[in-house]
Formats: structure tokens, C-alpha cells, sequence
């Protein structure tokens, strides 16, 4: 952590490897409710959590650790759910979180790649998370690890995927694209007024190396 001059305030502690994602969230429940924290994926060390001075809360030495997410994945439980998913050695496993870092579930998706993006897909407060554009192993599955969103076998690229909210409500559409080609898809219905609207980061902050969250309201 450094302050506004650049100096630095202190380290966290990462020996083995870099940490490649850092999303910032509170809880919202359990011993540390009201804690501002950092949920990090570190390489080889794992999953982590820290508080904003840089102590340890959690760790899940889960193999390398790549990409993580924040959201409303599972809306009957509290707080914002955690999704991560390794690489290096161990590709295509994914591990969910509740919302003060438990391990509630893990999978093998088989596919590299899985974006772990929290997508507002039914406008209803639930996000859905999106894996990756195959037909069969890719979509949106929910806080259970259930596909509940399926690409069609259309013949749409595979290679990059992204959720963009473009149509005119407050729910994302999914962007798939390659060196040839893009596909846009987007909700069956027409665009809706008041739906649910999270707060997400803006998009000219997006990188191929990004924490997402998706959070009900601005707590900082």
C-alpha cells in the first residue's frame, strides 16, 4: 500500500509469488462485519484477504490463483459471495467463497480462460457469473455452480468474451469476439425500466488483469 506522495505504508505478505487481482469489498457479516478488505489472488500462495492495513484475515492455498470476483451471487445469503479460478498447474478450477471467504463449493470447468465476470443478467439482483463463450462448457452459471445461461451452437467465436451493458437498461449484454468476427447477445425481451442497477467499475478502468465486483451500493 502506498500513500497519496507514493511512500510506501506497508507490505502484504507475498514471498512465493505476485498477486495478480485485488478487488476491495466489506463485510457484511459474521466477526469482522464492517471491515473494509482487499480479496487478493496471489500465484502459488493462493487466495487471500487482508484488512486495509495489510493483516492477514484469510488464506486458501488453492494452487495459482488467478482471477476473482465480488457480487450478489447468492442473494438469500449476506454480504457479496467470492469467486476465484487458478491457472498455472491447476487450469479451470474454480472455488466459490461466501461472503467472509468459507469455501462453499469448488468445479472443474476443463477450459482455460474463465473470465469469472459478474453479469446482471435478469435485472432482478441476482448475478449470474460468465465463464467463457463455449457452447458447452462456457455461459453463466449461478451461486451454485448450475449453467443457467447457454450460448447457442451458432457458430459465434469462442475466443474472448466480456459482459458490456449496451442496450438501454441496466442489465449487461455479452460480447464475444475474435480475429474475424463479434457477436452481441442480449436479453429475449425489450429493454425494461427500473430494473437493478449494481455499482460496477467503469469501464476505462477494464485490463486483461481486473478484480470485478458487482455491489448493491457504494459503501466506500
Amino acid at each position: 500500500m502506498l500513500d497519496y506522495n507514493g511512500n510506501k505504508m506497508w507490505t502484504m505478505p507475498v514471498n512465493e509469488d505476485h498477486i495478480d487481482e485485488i478487488v476491495p469489498g466489506r463485510f457484511e457479516s459474521g466477526p469482522h462485519k464492517g471491515t473494509k478488505f482487499f480479496a487478493c489472488v496471489a500465484g502459488k500462495e493462493g487466495f487471500l484477504i487482508s484488512d486495509f492495513n495489510g493483516k492477514l484475515l484469510k488464506k486458501d492455498g488453492i494452487g495459482h490463483a488467478q482471477r476473482v470476483s465480488l457480487a450478489n451471487y447468492l442473494p438469500n445469503r449476506p454480504g457479496y459471495e467470492i469467486v476465484v479460478v487458478n491457472f498455472w498447474g491447476h487450469q479451470g478450477i474454480i472455488y466459490f467463497y461466501d461472503s467472509e471467504g468459507n469455501q462453499l463449493w469448488e468445479m472443474e470447468n476443463e477450459l482455460n480462460g474463465n473470465l469469472l465476470t459478474p453479469v446482471n443478467w435478469t435485472g432482478d439482483g441476482q448475478d449470474f457469473i460468465l465463464l467463457n463463450a463455449d457452447v458447452e462448457r462456457g455461459g453463466m452459471i449461478d451461486g451454485n455452480g448450475i449453467q443457467v445461461v447457454k450460448f447457442p451452437d451458432d457458430g459465434h467465436p469462442t475466443m474472448c468474451a466480456e459482459a458490456v451493458n449496451l442496450c438501454g437498461d441496466t442489465r449487461d449484454e455479452i460480447v464475444t469476439w475474435d480475429y474475424d468476427s463479434m457477436y452481441i447477445y442480449t436479453q429475449d425481451d425489450a429493454p425494461k425500466d427500473d430494473v437493478y442497477a449494481p455499482f460496477k467499475y467503469p469501464d476505462y478502468n477494464a485490463s486483461n488483469y481486473r478484480g470485478e465486483y458487482s455491489y448493491r451500493e457504494k459503501w466506500w
